[in-house]
């Protein structure tokens, strides 16, 4: 896992923490946050459950707050995270 002992379910910045650029974190900022909203959107249409598209919709509304809540910490508190932020995307490679 590219994070190692950054990850954690919590916003949060650890101690002396360190700005992760390898990995999938080469491509963009927030790999985990496109593998959830995949997942949310993904599992109903495989699954044929269009109904639940709605819940669907919500979850992927939360992840986008919270994932612009996260972006608002780490540039206030990471170094160097703001010009990572200029030259990588934000969930999609090439597109935003």
């Amino acid at each position: 896992m590219a994070l190692g002992k950054y990850f954690s379910a919590y916003i949060e910045i650890k101690d002396n923490h360190q700005l992760i650029q390898d990995g999938p974190y080469k491509f963009m900022r927030h790999p985990a946050y496109a593998g959830n909203i995949l997942q949310a959107v993904g599992i109903p249409l495989i699954l044929n459950a269009c109904l639940t598209l709605g819940i669907s919709a919500v979850l992927v509304l939360l992840f986008l707050y919270r994932l612009k809540f996260e972006e608002e910490v780490l540039v206030r508190e990471v170094r160097g995270y703001k010009d990572y932020a200029k030259r990588t995307d934000r969930l999609i490679p090439e597109v935003w």
